[in-house]
């Protein structure tokens, strides 16, 4: 459980470095042919989840 919520803390790091990873894979035969538009679909959609999820957050206030 501790990993979860550092992972949700870090969310948009983790969304990159797993983008990363799938870029390497792809560009290799690690991931049969037919899988991969699956794991790129499945990226694309946590991703703008993510993103969509990060724009509904209040912006901080920042102090002067």
């Amino acid at each position: 459980m501790k990993y979860l919520k550092w992972i949700w803390s870090h969310r948009t790091k983790t969304i990159g470095f797993v983008s990363v990873v799938l870029g390497v894979l792809a560009t290799s035969t690690a991931i049969p042919e037919g899988w991969l538009k699956w794991f790129v679909l499945a990226n694309g959609l946590v991703t703008a989840a993510v993103g969509f999820f990060n724009s509904q957050r209040p912006a901080p206030v920042q102090e002067k």
